[in-house]
């Protein structure tokens, strides 16, 4: 018997972080993108600007992953690397929404010739947050508490320097994920778009920029749903291709 499996999966953890409510606007003016690493601001294919990060932080050096590292996802292939100070932070703000979530993504890419990616611990106003392991993409989320976040990379090992490939800030909609509780920060532990090949899924596909993994797990085929749009009444819903396309 073939096995379907129809819908698209995410899931949290919680951290307990306190943060306040703001008034929520559902315009993207407020999103942060930003290109950690870029010695240029610019629009992408789908005309977003991405912004260096020299108006949020003022130390550490600009470099770029190695040729046979290069990522299919732009921001991936420039970092900023911090070798001076213990703790380097950048600043956020975060001007009237309901919750921020803050994504950093970290992508090592063998920029210094070593082949030793580097371990360091991740901070949000103070608090250890995670820590972050760079062989791999990381993603972190966290839900503010005031009109601006700090973001801090922490070096814990001598000679293992941190790095940051990535970070973007954006606003969730009061009535987003209405079940998590507003006296905690929440890490994203996956969210897959099953049925997919390659394409990593996200904005504007996913009006809210949550970002779709594909995956096609083992013994299951992908198969293409016979209708090409879905009436949905709920911001938590996935996009419609996430759901068109299943396994």
């Amino acid at each position: 018997m073939k096995k379907v499996l129809l819908f698209a999966i995410f899931t949290f953890s919680s951290f307990a972080v306190l943060f306040a409510q703001k008034a929520f606007s559902q315009d993207t003016w407020d999103w942060k993108r930003i290109d950690c690493g870029s010695d240029s601001s610019y629009e992408d294919a789908n005309g977003d600007t991405w912004k260096t990060d020299e108006d949020f932080i003022k130390t550490g050096d600009n470099k770029q992953v190695s040729q046979n590292s290069s990522s299919k996802v732009e921001q991936l292939n420039a970092l900023r690397v911090f070798t001076e100070q213990n703790k380097n932070c950048y600043t956020l703000p975060t001007p009237t929404s309901t919750r921020y979530l803050v994504r950093a993504m970290f992508l090592y890419g063998n920029y210094d010739g070593l082949s030793k990616p580097p371990t360091f611990d991740l901070e949000f106003d103070g608090n250890k947050w995670a820590t972050v392991v760079t062989n791999m993409i990381d993603f972190t989320y966290y839900a503010t508490k005031g009109e601006s976040i700090s973001i801090c990379l922490v070096r814990t090992q001598d000679q293992q320097f941190p790095f940051i490939s990535r970070l973007e800030s954006l606003p969730l909609p009061a009535d987003m994920y209405a079940q998590m509780r507003r006296d905690m920060a929440w890490f994203n532990s996956y969210r897959y778009n099953y049925g997919a090949n390659d394409k990593i899924l996200g904005y504007p596909d996913d009006k809210y920029n949550r970002i779709w993994e594909p995956l096609i797990p083992s013994g299951l085929e992908s198969v293409t749903a016979n209708f090409t749009s879905l009436d949905v009444t709920s911001v938590n819903v996935p996009p419609d291709s996430a759901i068109i396309q299943l396994t």
